[in-house]
């Protein structure tokens, strides 16, 4: 880009050129009439007037591609008359207004506005992000119910993360596994919304208390239950560039749920089935940039229940609280239309200059 006093004298020397050549006015019917167009190679100029006498002179030097580089536009309206002429030079332009009066000779007012126009090529980044967490249970339940109790809840159960369920039994009672989809433009700007995959474990148990008659034979004793989610959802965040988001989703799927009835004086019961559920969830997130985020939430799941004949119902529903860290992996980087990427930044300088 040539300096803007570099530019100056060029469009003086416009000024100059179209202020010698008279604007011609014709008659018209109160609309805009071409009185006179005229192209020389790169230089074209037209003339227009109407049926109140007021004409438009436009000078206009392409370049090969059609863009104007310089444009001179002389308007006289009502005895004021207003030259403008833009001169661009790739991403620049100078913009050069001069107006006066017929009635004030004294003074004349030139404007010259410097426009800078930027364009970057800006990133969409897709990201992968991996999430390991843990899920508690809030109630932290001591695993006793009823044995009259014919329909049992998640919360219900004592968490047992461990796997034989002998030990580490308290308030965790799970892994929670998410496979997160994402799109941003810098790893610093964050993403509104995140679609996710969700698996891991849930694990619990339950020891029945004998009623008035006692535990009769084939009777539940005691239910570990295991269940792996299979679940697809989105959560919607607000903010992009705040660290400190609050957000809330929901999901969908099915719950691979396994339970193993002990019985008195009978063979253990063992049941595995898919029962399809869904959830939703509000949580907090401290993302510190899109490769690493803290978050803990609390979920409400709902899942159909597995009824077992002579043996308590299940029904993998319940209120959990998760918190685990997600790391993110950009995978792949698309450029965005620089077209929509335009920055517009203009500089106006006003001087009034007499006669």
């Amino acid at each position: 880009m040539r300096p803007t006093a570099s530019l100056l004298p060029i469009s003086a020397a416009l000024l100059a050129l179209t202020a010698t050549t008279p604007a011609l006015a014709g008659e018209g019917d109160g609309t805009t009439v071409v009185s006179e167009s005229v192209e020389d190679g790169p230089v074209k100029v037209v003339v227009e007037t109407d049926a109140d006498g007021d004409t438009t002179k436009t000078t206009v030097i392409e370049e090969a591609d059609g863009e104007a580089v310089v444009k001179v536009v002389e308007k006289v309206e009502d005895g004021q008359t207003k030259k403008v002429v833009k001169i661009t030079d790739g991403d620049q332009a100078v913009v050069i207004v001069e107006s006066s009066d017929d009635d004030d000779d004294d003074e004349i007012v030139e404007e010259e506005i410097v426009e800078h126009h930027h364009h970057h090529r800006h990133r969409d980044i897709k990201w992968l992000g991996l999430h390991g967490g843990l899920v508690f249970n809030p109630g932290g339940s001591n695993g006793r119910v009823s044995s009259g109790d014919g329909r049992l809840r998640q919360n219900q159960f004592k968490a047992c993360a461990d796997p034989a369920g002998q030990t580490a039994c308290g308030y965790v009672k799970g892994l929670d596994l998410k496979v997160q989809m994402f799109e941003t433009d810098s790893a610093w700007r964050y993403p509104h919304f995140i679609g996710y995959f969700r698996t891991g474990f849930e694990q619990g148990r339950v020891v029945f208390e004998p009623g008035e008659g006692g535990i009769g034979p084939g009777q539940a004793t005691r239910l570990d239950y295991t269940s792996v989610p299979l679940f697809l959802g989105g959560s919607l965040y607000l903010f992009d560039e705040f660290p400190v988001r609050p957000y809330a989703g929901l999901g969908f799927g099915f719950d691979v749920l396994r339970l193993d009835y002990r019985r008195a004086e009978a063979a253990r019961t063992v049941d595995a089935s898919a029962r399809i559920g869904f959830e939703l969830h509000a949580g907090l997130e401290v993302r510190i940039s899109n490769y690493i985020s803290l978050n803990a939430e609390v979920m409400q799941l709902w899942s159909a229940r597995r009824k077992m004949p002579s043996l308590p119902d299940y029904s993998n529903t319940g209120l959990s609280v998760l918190a685990g860290v997600t790391v993110g992996i950009p995978v792949r980087l698309d450029r965005r239309n620089e077209d929509h990427d335009e920055h517009h930044h203009t500089v106006k300088k006003v001087r009034r200059v007499k006669d």
